[in-house]
C-alpha cells in the first residue's frame, strides 16, 4: 500500500519529470542557429548556420534549412531527393565543434583537453589566462568549464545566439560555404562583420572608430562568482576568426575575452586575477619564466 507521502513523492517526481521533459522538447533549431550536421560515423561533421532558403548538399542527398527549423536538437532529417538519406542535427557542445571547427592551427581534442582542465583544477568561477588561442578548440572547452549559467543566454548552455559568420571548412569570405556548392555560395550572412571591426584592427565592443584590441589591456573586472577565459593571439587573421566565432557562439563578451597580442613581448596586461595560466606557444617552459 502507497502511504500518502508517498504518493505526493511519487507525484513531484512525475512532475518534475514532465518540466525537464517539457524544457526539453522546447529547445528547437531556429533560423540562425548553428546547428552540428552528423553524416555518418566516418566522415567529418558539418557546422551548419540555418539559414531558411539554403540547402545542404552532400551524397546522401538535398537538405533544405526550412527543413530543420522547428525541429528539436538530436532530429533526423531526410532529404528531399534520396529517399535513404539521412542526417542528424545535434546541437553544438565544444566536444562536437573540435570534430567541424574550421583548423587554423593545430589543435587539443577531448581527452587532452579534459585532463588539462582537471590537472589545473578549473571548476565553474574559474579563472584562467590562454595564450594563443589558435582555432579556439581549447577556448571553447574552457568557455564551458569555468562559467556559470547566468552567464550564458537564454539559449542554454552553449550559448549560441545566432550564428551568422560562423565558419565552416571551404569558407569563402562572406560566410560558410555549403558543402558541394561554388566558390561564390555562402551559408552565412554575406558582408557580415564582426560587430565593431574596422579596417584597422579588432575594435572592442563599445569603443570608438580609433580604438583596437591590440592597443588595450584585458578587463580584469569579473562579477563575483564569474568564471573568465582570457585568450591571447598574436596573429591578427587568427585572432579576428575566433573574434567573431566566440561572438557568434555566445562566449564573448561574458565569458571570454579575446586579445590581438604577443605575450612574449608585451605581456597580458593582467596582475593578479588568473587562477591559472595555459600557455600553449614555442617553448613555454621560457615564456613561463
Amino acid at each position: 500500500m502507497v502511504s500518502p507521502s508517498s504518493s505526493a513523492s511519487i507525484a513531484h517526481s512525475d512532475s518534475s519529470q514532465a518540466v525537464s521533459s517539457c524544457k526539453r522538447r522546447s529547445r528547437l533549431i531556429q533560423a540562425g542557429d548553428l546547428v552540428i550536421v552528423h553524416l555518418s560515423r566516418d566522415k567529418t561533421p558539418v557546422p551548419l548556420c540555418v539559414t531558411p532558403g539554403r540547402e545542404l548538399n552532400n551524397a546522401w542527398g538535398r537538405f533544405p534549412h526550412s527543413d530543420m527549423v522547428g525541429r528539436p536538437f538530436g532530429s533526423r532529417v531526410y532529404s528531399t531527393s534520396n529517399r535513404k538519406g539521412h542526417v542528424f542535427l545535434l546541437a553544438p557542445t565544444p566536444e562536437l565543434w573540435t570534430t567541424a571547427l574550421p583548423h587554423r592551427t593545430q589543435i587539443l581534442y577531448a581527452p587532452d583537453m579534459s585532463f588539462i582542465t582537471s590537472r589545473l583544477a578549473l571548476m565553474p568561477g574559474s579563472r584562467i589566462v590562454e595564450a594563443g588561442t589558435g582555432s579556439g578548440s581549447f577556448t571553447h572547452f574552457l568557455a564551458r568549464t569555468v562559467s556559470r549559467r547566468a552567464q550564458w543566454g537564454a539559449r542554454g548552455a552553449w550559448g549560441a545566439q545566432g550564428s551568422e559568420g560562423t565558419e565552416a571548412r571551404g569558407q569563402s569570405s562572406g560566410g560558410l560555404r555549403e558543402e558541394g556548392e561554388g566558390a561564390g555560395s555562402t551559408v552565412g550572412s554575406e558582408g557580415t562583420e564582426v560587430r565593431g571591426q574596422s579596417s584597422g584592427g579588432l575594435r572592442e565592443e563599445g569603443e570608438g572608430a580609433g580604438s583596437t584590441v591590440v592597443s588595450k589591456n584585458p578587463d580584469a573586472c569579473v562579477p563575483d562568482g564569474f568564471g573568465r577565459v582570457w585568450s591571447f593571439e598574436f596573429n591578427a587573421v587568427r585572432a579576428e576568426k575566433a573574434r567573431h566565432e566566440f561572438g557568434a557562439h555566445g562566449l564573448s563578451p561574458g565569458t571570454v575575452q579575446l586579445r590581438h597580442r604577443n605575450v612574449c613581448k608585451d605581456g597580458f596586461g593582467l596582475t593578479g586575477v588568473a587562477d591559472a595560466i595555459f600557455l600553449d606557444l614555442p617553448a613555454p617552459a621560457e615564456k613561463a619564466r
